[in-house]
């Protein structure tokens, strides 16, 4: 299976859950306590002015240009926009940051502008995978004498999730956006899935029924596309006690 019919497994959860800029700014919140990169790429960006570019991610259907693109205002002066692209990647892609390199031209656009119409980009690749990568120590090794010693046209930083701790998203009250930290985290680890289950249920019981149903079926839809236990016959759900998630009656 290529890297793109397997990363649609994964998008649709991760847009689902992040697409609300609220949620996106718990995500990074959590992650740059432990990512000095991303606390300073982030220190003068107002995230509470964070807004969705809407389309960012329509026009190639399941996965799009990117996986989800806001603008933000920058802390103090002159009203200054920036951009904030996630790119979300649970598999090692080679040319990752050339594919961010084409979206901060095709996606990041203010189309309020009336003279410059390209928002100066920070990229934020979110990374899920099973085992440890940095493609910009990648980039720094292999490629940089290309750019003359010089870094990137656009500023990038990695958050990988395994460096996200699971106590801190158990202890969030942004529930919603906390989980999906939990579950990415734990895609392709059945016993750490096991070692949390018990708090992500905890953490459930406090949304709406609606909204605990909702994002329920997109938890189990998702672990069954990513997840095997065993000898792939048992209920996945189940073997990880998922059936808890389940809608409760009015």
């Amino acid at each position: 299976m290529n890297k793109k019919k397997r990363n649609r497994r994964h998008g649709p959860f991760f847009r689902y859950i992040y697409a609300v800029p609220a949620n996106t700014r718990t995500l990074l919140r959590l992650a740059r306590r432990k990512n000095p990169e991303l606390r300073k790429m982030l220190a003068t960006v107002d995230m509470d002015s964070l807004e969705l570019i809407p389309g960012s991610f329509s026009s190639v259907k399941e996965w799009g240009q990117s996986d989800l693109a806001f603008k933000a205002r920058i802390k103090g002066g002159p009203e200054i926009f920036v951009g904030i692209l996630l790119e979300h990647k649970s598999y090692r892609e080679s040319d990752v940051l050339s594919q961010i390199y084409r979206y901060t031209f095709e996606v990041m656009q203010n189309k309020g502008a009336t003279d410059f119409g390209w928002l100066p980009t920070k990229a934020i690749i979110i990374y899920n995978g099973r085992s440890g990568w940095d493609p910009l120590v990648e980039f720094r090794t292999k490629c940089r004498g290309a750019f003359n010693g010089r870094e990137l046209p656009f500023e990038c930083v990695l958050v990988n999730l395994a460096d996200i701790p699971d106590e801190a998203c158990l202890r969030e009250p942004n529930v919603e956006a906390a989980v999906g930290v939990l579950v990415m985290k734990h895609a392709f680890d059945a016993d750490g899935l096991r070692s949390i289950v018990c708090g992500l249920t905890r953490m459930l019981s406090h949304l709406e029924n609606g909204a605990r149903a909702t994002l329920a079926e997109k938890i189990v839809v998702y672990f069954q596309k990513t997840l095997r236990l065993g000898n792939g016959n048992a209920s996945i759900p189940a073997a990880l006690g998922l059936k808890v998630f389940r809608r409760v009656p009015r």
